[in-house]
């Protein structure tokens, strides 16, 4: 409210809801307004590059490793191949071996009991990983990368948008293996103007 801003309580809901809704209240956490100005905006800050990792960063390693490896220095690009020499699927089967796979130990982890939730996430996170490496159905650096975009995605004070942030992830994933750096492209500038054309209460999205 003193925002401006128009509160929107339902019945028998634990959430209030605000409008409108812009695209940088996603970013901001309550906890910010009880900080100094400058701790507020780092925080901020950091979400964002969180949020951009967090959907962009599986995509571009596809596309670094599959169509632009020249991109990647030498020593670099040498102990990915070494890394990868014993994985016979490609990148995307990985990626979709590892998403999965974090989307079940989720999934399992809010229908189950929070004392057992924390350690189903660890423990399962651990012994998954470390499975699926000695098997080599995937690699120890797709394993790393997995964890610090599914880290980042969590980063967000807002539940929806991490929702939302997966799909954006799936979507950039198919265009990064089907064309590379530009299919990414061209997936940011779709994402990008479909933003632009949102409104909330008449209010631009962006």
């Amino acid at each position: 409210m003193l925002a401006g801003r128009i509160l929107i309580i339902a019945d028998r809901s634990p959430y209030v809801f605000t409008a409108p809704a812009i695209f940088v209240e996603f970013f901001q956490a309550t906890e910010d307004y009880y900080e100094r100005p400058w701790v507020g905006i780092f925080a901020r800050i950091i979400r964002l590059f969180a949020f951009i990792t967090a959907v962009m960063g599986t995509s571009v390693y596809i596309a670094l490793t599959t169509f632009h490896p020249e991109l990647i220095p030498s020593n670099l690009i040498i102990s990915f191949t070494r890394l990868r020499k014993k994985v016979p699927f490609p990148p995307i089967v990985e990626v979709l071996i590892m998403e999965f796979v974090v989307e079940v130990l989720r999934e399992a982890g809010i229908r189950l009991p929070t004392s057992v939730a924390g350690t189903l996430g660890i423990v399962g996170g651990i012994i998954l990983g470390d499975a699926a490496i000695r098997s080599n159905l995937v690699s120890p650096v797709m394993v790393v990368v997995i964890a610090v975009t599914t880290v980042c995605n969590f980063v967000l004070p807002n539940y929806s948008m991490t929702l939302v942030m997966k799909l954006l992830r799936l979507f950039l994933i198919l265009l990064a293996v089907s064309f590379g750096g530009y299919g990414i492209a061209l997936g940011l500038l779709v994402i990008l103007t479909h933003l632009a054309r949102l409104e909330s209460f008449s209010v631009p999205y962006l």
